[in-house]
């Protein structure tokens, strides 16, 4: 990112804690991109006690992909991830 003179920023984090997770507890973190048709997109995560797949809590973050000169965010951020993905379904484009 930093080579392309760009960087990722979160503009607004939500967490929904549904149950207690304990010290020791094995976890399974999903963790989803949404697009949409702007300069932002969300990344969703949900975590889930890896044993009874009981959920813990919910992420859901704003986020965006700043230009370092411009001091801007980039008019569409999947065209920085499809430069850099050797998967882009990852990233879900």
């Amino acid at each position: 990112l930093l080579d392309k003179g760009v960087g990722p920023v979160t503009m607004e984090t939500t967490i929904r804690y549904r149950r207690e997770l304990r010290a020791g507890d094995e976890v399974d973190v999903s963790c989803v991109f949404v697009w949409g048709e702007g300069k932002s997109f969300r990344i969703e995560q949900t975590i889930r006690r890896a044993d009874d797949g009981t959920v813990a809590a919910e992420i859901t973050a704003v986020c965006g992909i700043l230009d370092l000169t411009e001091r801007k965010l980039v008019a569409d951020p999947r065209d920085i991830f499809r430069a850099l993905a050797s998967d882009e379904t990852v990233f879900g484009l």
